[in-house]
């Protein structure tokens, strides 16, 4: 799995789950290994709409994904703190 992969793969899977919104992916970097980060929106079971941002990436071959969901009036509360912890990440 490479970036190329993640860049044509995401929408699909965001499609399939009902998320509306989303935007084009941005590229990021989660201690030094190359990723994408995209935001999208979702109904919830109750009705409910959230924000999403997912960011996924490829590390050792593999694909990780780091999921933030919040309702949207604590959103970009939530996305500051997923960009700090983010930028404190260390693989192991």
């Amino acid at each position: 799995m490479d970036i190329d992969d993640l860049r044509m793969g995401y929408r699909g899977e965001l499609d399939s789950i009902g998320a509306t919104g989303v935007t084009a992916s941005k590229p990021i970097r989660v201690d030094g290994d190359a990723g994408i980060t995209y935001q999208y929106l979702k109904k919830t079971s109750s009705g409910d709409q959230v924000r999403g941002r997912q960011v996924l990436v490829v590390h050792d071959g593999f694909v990780h994904s780091i999921t933030l969901t919040a309702i949207e009036d604590q959103f970009a509360t939530a996305d500051d703190e997923l960009d700090s912890m983010l930028s404190s990440w260390r693989w192991s």
